[in-house]
């Protein structure tokens, strides 16, 4: 029989399972939203991203630089964006998790869906507070076309 030690530390768990679940939903509704500033209050000041083929990114301004200044310039809020099958686990101050992402890519100038496309995002967190941040952020294609121009426009990568 569980003592209300081991209760607690699940009840702590799954508390902390969904304060991470929220912090990507916020990452995501900013991303869709093109709220950028949002998108940013999510990560950890020495947060490490790596979107497809944008290379590796550390640290708050030049996480801004590549949201804000790259993939805002082709991004336009319009795209639309399902995360899906958050597989995470929680050890202490730090946690990792994975998720499917499904991203509808469209063109800018008509609105017209021009392709979907599946990746996964490999994450690790930290607690900050009673909430928590996006410590490293990988996305990778695993789905959907890899054309040189959407490898061009989006940063999608061929494996």
């Amino acid at each position: 029989m569980a003592t209300l030690q081991d209760l607690e530390q699940r009840v702590r768990s799954l508390e902390d399972i969904e304060r991470i679940k929220r912090c990507m939903r916020s990452y995501v509704n900013a991303l869709v939203l093109v709220q950028w500033d949002d998108l940013l209050a999510c990560f950890a000041d020495d947060a490490a991203v790596e979107i497809g083929i944008s290379g590796l990114h550390v640290g708050k301004a030049a996480l801004a630089k590549l949201f804000k200044h790259d993939i805002g310039t082709r991004h336009i809020g319009k795209e639309m964006i399902f995360l899906a099958h958050p597989v995470i686990d929680v050890a202490g101050d730090r946690a990792s998790g994975t998720w499917l992402l499904y991203h509808m890519f469209t063109e800018a100038s008509h609105i017209q869906t021009h392709a979907w496309v599946q990746g996964i995002y490999h994450c690790e967190y930290v607690r900050a507070g009673d909430d928590w941040k996006i410590s490293k952020l990988t996305w990778k294609q695993r789905l959907g076309p890899r054309s040189a121009k959407l490898a061009q426009q989006y940063g999608v990568v061929d494996e």
